[in-house]
């Protein structure tokens, strides 16, 4: 499957699910009993997938200088998604970030 195709929506019971999972596998990890973990992020309703065409758009939306609110209202997507994918441009060196 090339990476520009569309990926099907996972529903948001699997994704509970899969979440439950990834959970209970790091507990069972764990060796020592007394020990504790935080999974960032675990239990926040986010929706992971984006379009190939809508990344490249919010790209080029941050280099002109629209605000993460704009961008939300366009593409429908919350704060956090927004702002997460930002962080993930960033990370991969697609987009610069911008001091605050």
């Amino acid at each position: 499957m090339c990476a520009c195709q569309k990926v099907k929506r996972v529903s948001e019971a699997d994704r509970r699910a899969e979440k439950r999972a990834e959970t209970q596998i790091a507990r069972n990890m764990m060796t020592d009993e007394n020990k504790s973990i935080y999974i960032a992020l675990e239990e926040v309703d986010i929706d992971w997938f984006w379009d190939i065409e809508d990344v490249l758009e919010l790209d080029q939306m941050y280099k002109a200088g629209k605000s993460i609110q704009e961008m939300c209202e366009y593409f429908g997507r919350s704060g956090e998604e927004v702002a997460l994918l930002i962080m993930d441009r960033a990370m991969r060196n697609k987009i610069r970030v911008k001091a605050v």
